[in-house]
């Protein structure tokens, strides 16, 4: 039976939206604990705002407010928010698979605003039969309000990055990927590259930042997987 073609059609932007609603709420969560660590930090809020649609990244926005400072060295910044986003190349990658035939043109807002949670429910929605990248482009537009949203809004409130709200803030989006683990899986092909993953980022974690550790795992497991694609 041939594939579906891939489309960009209203009705899949719409789907995404519906199908990343909880988004929304996770990531606007995010978004108020970043908009705080923004204030305190020194940032203005139209620089917040800009900092948080422009980059649009709480792995690199992060990195990038630990080294923020009265003179941000702004090429460690620019290095080191590259290298912990250097996984969109192999997911950019992916979605060209997923989507054949479809003009770049058409794809480049949603490369602009994707994340890994949209990402997964692009693909898991690709490999169901449902090639719509408009499924991408409307589950990305709903994180970007959430995380522009709630940067706008934790900046302007009187929130603490402390206790256990901003615990939950933090853990809620990674339990949202967690729950889209499922459709990643393709059987034992599947399991080599994500125990090795898991296995260098544990043994790197005791000697580098957390960021560090997630960027090494995550580059030796798509070192793996293209070694056995190619093999």
């Amino acid at each position: 039976m041939p594939e579906p073609p891939a489309t960009f059609t209203t009705a899949g932007t719409a789907r995404g939206a519906v199908l990343a609603w909880p988004l929304l709420l996770s990531t606007g969560a995010g978004g108020l604990a970043m908009g705080a660590a923004c204030r305190q930090a020194g940032m203005s809020l139209p620089l917040a705002t800009l900092f948080s649609a422009g980059v649009y990244s709480g792995t690199a926005q992060a990195l990038a407010l630990q080294l923020w400072s009265a003179v941000p060295p702004l090429l460690a910044i620019l290095l080191a928010a590259g290298a912990v986003n250097l996984r969109y190349l192999v997911m950019g990658a992916r979605l060209a698979t997923l989507y054949p035939g479809l003009p770049w043109r058409r794809m480049l807002p949603s490369l602009a605003i994707y994340g890994d949670a949209t990402w997964m429910i692009a693909a898991g929605e690709a490999e169901r039969g449902r090639p719509d990248a408009g499924i991408l482009f409307g589950a990305s537009a709903v994180t970007v309000v959430g995380w522009v949203g709630g940067t706008v809004i934790g900046y302007g409130a009187a929130f603490s990055l402390a206790g256990g709200w901003a615990a939950a803030a933090a853990f809620i989006p990674l339990g949202f990927i967690v729950a889209y683990i499922p459709d990643q899986w393709r059987g034992r092909a599947t399991a080599l590259p994500w125990i090795v993953s898991a296995a260098v980022a544990l043994l790197a974690l005791p000697v580098l930042a957390a960021h560090w550790a997630m960027l090494l795992g995550g580059a030796a497991g798509t070192a793996v997987a293209v070694m056995r694609d190619d093999g």
